[in-house]
């Protein structure tokens, strides 16, 4: 009897509760915390996630990182919605459709933009975290700390604490993609460097000469001098780094892509190309585009997802040399085979005056393409698709996307049930395998587009990926609507 009193009033305890019960979310970013987290006396790196009214991931990145935080006591995790408040001091002028992301401490903060599904961002924010930490030069790892070729910002701090990184950690966490960043405690090896005094700081370049940071080591002042110097001719880059370049720059860029053992002669003529476009932006009548560009270089084959965003395939024949631009998606391919500073020049001069024709990355389709489903390509979706009269539903996928291959046998459903209808057609393109023309605006995948007649005008699918809001939705389209 006295277990079945308890048994009640358990459940009764639950169902009182229940109600009050609310999911735990991140911490809300406002003017009035900001200082708090984000000012010059903040004690932990924070992670922002920001939102907006028009994203449509948002509330699902929101839920995977406050798991998280839990995680990773050492970062306070925060969320802000844009249309709000505080645009300004995060300088975003446009309302994201997609959730970004944020990284800041003492009045810093550094934009964290890297595509993908939810759990491919969750890991690779984690490699990020992990690689979050400020290196500690000494005689054991001297030789290797030298013969790296990333530009390198080392300070002599005798007294500087690995569990306090102060100053260095967060310069560290600001430049992570872009700088090497470094600290020696040992007096003779900052001797060798120039360093005499405490807290003095020098960037290191390859080929290029040091800069010198002796002044009094405050955040400000030690920030405006490294973003003024930091940049290196021809910045050397791995696919991490390459990663928060691309999401965090706006403007086109050169990029070189060599083998692990590329010729010197290729590379000598980069530098001197670099050498040559420093000149350029000192002069007046420089264009902005050539102004805003610079050179990084990959001496290795990059990684699957890192060649889909240059819309290159993965049996590419290196050295390659193109200029591409994040943020219009274009690729502008160097299409030279001797890799000569004149030869190099021209193109640049060119593709400044709007010369060069933009590259278009298309797989090839198959010789069988009479199944239920039609293999599209960037090379024969005006043919197959814009210049017929049937109906299609298309869907753009990607094949690292685990909501595609969910996905595939509904769609393999669907086209064997659209077989029977005369004038349509359902299509596939693999946009990870293909451009994919602008105007569909394919922010994420798997996208489905429907074309009608006027194949001008397209329509978003945005119901259940369900095989019958498929049915329903294409029966509402089509002249003669059929029961089938």
């Amino acid at each position: 009897m006295k277990s079945l009193i308890f048994i009640n009033l358990a459940l009764v305890i639950c169902f009182v509760l229940l109600p009050n019960f609310v999911e735990p979310k991140l911490t809300k970013l406002t003017s009035k915390n900001y200082e708090r987290y984000l000012g010059e006396k903040s004690t932990k790196p924070c992670f922002i996630l920001l939102t907006s009214d028009k994203c449509e991931y948002c509330d699902k990145m929101e839920m995977l990182f406050t798991q998280l935080q839990n995680e990773m006591p050492q970062m306070e995790f925060l969320s802000i919605n844009i249309v709000k408040e505080l645009a300004t001091t995060l300088k975003i002028t446009n309302e994201p459709k997609q959730p970004s992301y944020y990284i800041g401490q003492d009045g810093m903060f550094s934009q964290y933009l890297i595509p993908g599904s939810p759990d491919l961002i969750i890991e690779d924010f984690k490699e990020l975290i992990k690689k979050d930490k400020v290196l500690v030069v000494d005689k054991k790892n001297r030789i290797e700390f030298n013969k790296e070729e990333k530009t390198k910002l080392l300070i002599y701090q005798p007294n500087f604490e690995p569990n306090n990184q102060g100053i260095a950690g967060i310069i560290a966490r600001h430049y992570q993609f872009e700088l090497v960043v470094a600290v020696t405690t040992t007096k003779a090896i900052a001797k060798g460097y120039n360093l005499i005094n405490k807290d003095q700081a020098v960037l290191i370049k390859n080929g290029e000469k040091n800069m010198y940071f002796k002044e009094k080591l405050v955040l400000p002042q030690f920030k405006e001098w490294v973003d003024k110097n930091k940049n290196s001719i021809v910045t050397k880059i791995d696919n991490l780094m390459f990663k928060r370049m691309a999401f965090n720059t706006f403007e086109a860029q050169l990029i070189f892509i060599s083998n692990p053992n590329q010729k010197t002669k290729e590379i000598k003529a980069i530098k001197r190309v670099g050498n040559w476009l420093e000149k350029l932006k000192k002069e007046d009548q420089t264009p902005k585009t050539i102004s805003n560009l610079h050179i990084y270089w990959i001496d290795k084959s990059l990684e699957s997802d890192s060649m889909n965003f240059l819309s290159l395939k993965e049996n590419e024949n290196l050295p390659l040399l193109l200029i591409w631009n994040m943020n219009d998606n274009i690729n502008f391919r160097y299409d030279g085979t001797v890799f000569t500073v004149k030869k190099i020049k021209e193109w640049i001069l060119k593709w400044s005056a709007g010369q060069i024709d933009k590259y278009i990355k298309s797989s090839e389709p198959p010789i069988d393409n009479d199944g239920p489903i039609t293999i599209l390509t960037a090379k024969t979706f005006d043919e197959i698709v814009l210049k017929s009269d049937d109906f299609w539903l298309v869907e753009f996928m990607a094949d690292w996307c685990s909501h595609c291959k969910k996905l595939q046998p509904i769609y393999e459903e669907l086209a064997e049930w659209a077989q029977d209808i005369d004038g349509l057609r359902i299509g596939q393109m693999n946009g990870g395998e293909n451009d994919i023309k602008d105007e569909y605006d394919i922010k994420g995948f798997p996208s489905l587009l429907w074309f009608g007649k006027n194949k001008q005008k397209f329509e978003r699918f945005n119901k259940a990926r369900e095989l019958s809001a498929f049915k329903e939705f294409i029966l509402e389209r089509l002249p003669s609507k059929k029961e089938l």
